[in-house]
C-alpha cells in the first residue's frame, strides 16, 4: 500500500475498488495537496488528496504477436537494495 503523492505520473492504482491512472496535475491548497486522477473504467476525472491510500495495479496489454506485456513496469523497491 502507497499514498498518491508517493507514486509517479502514468501510474495505475486502485482507490475504494475503482482503478485510477496518475496525471500530471495537481492543486496546492492551505491544507492538503490535491491529484487529477483518471477513472480507468469511465473515463470520469477525479481530485484525490495526496494521504489517500492505494495499492498498486498492473494493466496488461498484447502486442503484435499476441503476447502479454505490462502496460507499465514497476520496479520492486525493495529486491533493488537485496
Amino acid at each position: 500500500m502507497k499514498y498518491i503523492e508517493e507514486l509517479s505520473i502514468g501510474c495505475f492504482f486502485i482507490h475504494r475498488s475503482e482503478s485510477f491512472i496518475l496525471t500530471a496535475d495537481f492543486r496546492q491548497n492551505k491544507n492538503n495537496k490535491k491529484y487529477m486522477c483518471i477513472n480507468i473504467d469511465n473515463g470520469m476525472s477525479r481530485w484525490l488528496n495526496a494521504d489517500d491510500p492505494v495499492d498498486l495495479l498492473d494493466v496488461y496489454k498484447r502486442d503484435k504477436e499476441g503476447n502479454i506485456l505490462p502496460l507499465k513496469e514497476y520496479i520492486d523497491e525493495y529486491k533493488k537494495f537485496a
